[in-house]
């Protein structure tokens, strides 16, 4: 399909998600997938896998990220979902693999997500959000933001942040050490108190919903983006794509029309993510300074997840900060965007080599190019003709399931709205 389809397509859907406009985005979508799917290196999946989870992540990201309530233009809307599915696919074999997401943990199992699972993704990233924003130590938020949005290397963080500062790094990294251990007993106490489930949940998903949850975290939505501005998004889209991203203080990159350096990205990116979540002061009559909170987007939670146990509430906002060392105490921020970094069972989801069938699938041997069962180029015409009717056959496959996820997810949330 072209693409004045594909966005009259797009359109649709985001004015009136129905049944109908699923239907006319997945027929669409195809020629755009199966792109994506083709360059989806290194993936240990089987093509239609492959197909099957860029679609549930295209139709997550446009649950998730796309403000229906504002005219979004669809060109912007396929901009913004290209970048998103690159972080997932990674095409280039050269560029870094961000937050260890890939070769450990299988990034399949997406479909499995329910709706009182994405409603726990939601309100896990409203929390950490909402935690980084309402700090109100500049070098805790200057910390985590790095941790979060560029590399989750705290020590990398904080030698970069020292120098910047003029401090001593050795002595910064030991009071950074207990920042973040005081940052992660916060959003402890904050994660008592989520509706839709326990955290620790999550360390049994699938490596796909997993993944997907890092990336909630790691990337600013669409929203947040516009916010941000598009050159300063583009930059630290960059930025995180560096292989050592701390090194220096360098210019993040020299081919955008304006350039920033790193450390007014992380003030900028914090500036915008304070006007989303956090309290702003006002000074009253006497000249005091008194909170009073900005609008913020809500999360409307079934009542029924009232009725799940909250975890108790066994760390204190008071307590007192620890010495740096061994700690029975997890790395919260770690085991969310990096989840490699904890011990996860995802044998269910694994895939071998023999469920892959490397050899027998056009398109699963992760070359650009296609390949023959010789193993050969293809350089006949009708050849390619052939394998580019097996992955239409392959994409349908994957649609059927997607669509089929998909609307039940929906009529499933719609149900619980109503009650």
């Amino acid at each position: 399909m072209t693409e004045p389809v594909l966005h009259a397509a797009l359109e649709k859907f985001i004015a009136q998600p129905d049944a109908s406009a699923v239907g006319l985005l997945l027929g669409a979508a195809s020629t755009f997938v199966i792109k994506h799917a083709c360059s989806w290196q290194r993936s240990g999946l089987t093509f239609a896998d492959r197909c099957r989870e860029i679609l549930s992540e295209m139709f997550l990201i446009l649950r998730e990220h796309v403000d229906t309530s504002r005219t979004a233009h669809p060109k912007g809307v396929l901009a913004y979902l290209t970048l998103r599915l690159r972080r997932l696919t990674r095409p280039h074999a050269s560029k870094a693999v961000p937050f260890g997401l890939s070769e450990d943990l299988p990034d399949i199992g997406r479909i499995a997500f329910t709706p009182g699972r994405l409603q726990l993704v939601d309100e896990l990233v409203s929390s950490v959000r909402t935690a980084l924003a309402t700090d109100d130590r500049e070098v805790v938020r200057q910390l985590e933001f790095l941790f979060l949005h560029i590399s989750p290397d705290l020590a990398g963080a904080s030698r970069f942040l020292a120098r910047s500062a003029g401090d001593d790094p050795d002595r910064r990294l030991e009071a950074d050490k207990k920042r973040h251990q005081a940052f992660n007993r916060t959003l402890r106490v904050r994660f008592d108190d989520l509706v839709s489930g326990d955290w620790r949940d999550t360390t049994d998903w699938s490596g796909g919903e997993r993944s997907h949850l890092a990336w909630r975290i790691i990337s600013f939505s669409a929203t947040e983006a516009g916010e941000l501005g598009e050159i300063a998004h583009r930059s630290l889209e960059a930025w995180r794509d560096v292989s050592e991203p701390f090194m220096n203080e360098d210019i993040v990159t020299d081919n955008l029309p304006d350039r920033f350096s790193k450390l007014k990205l992380v003030d900028m990116g914090l500036t915008c993510l304070q006007r989303q979540y956090a309290p702003v002061c006002a000074p009253d009559k006497r000249g005091s300074n008194i909170r009073t909170q900005i609008p913020v987007p809500t999360i409307e939670l079934p009542e029924i997840k009232q009725s799940l146990p909250i975890a108790p509430k066994q760390y204190a906002l008071a307590e007192e900060a620890v010495s740096y060392g061994p700690t029975p105490e997890e790395d919260i921020l770690m085991m969310l965007v990096a989840p490699t970094h904890s011990l996860v069972n995802s044998d269910t989801f694994k895939i071998n080599d023999s469920e892959a069938d490397w050899h027998s699938t056009p398109g699963i041997n992760d070359s650009h190019h296609i390949k023959s069962s010789s193993g050969t180029a293809i350089e006949n015409k009708d050849e390619q003709q052939f394998n580019q009717a097996v992955y239409s056959r392959l994409y349908a496959e994957a649609a059927h399931d997607v669509a089929k996820w998909w609307l039940t997810l929906t009529f499933t949330r719609s149900k619980e709205d109503q009650r």
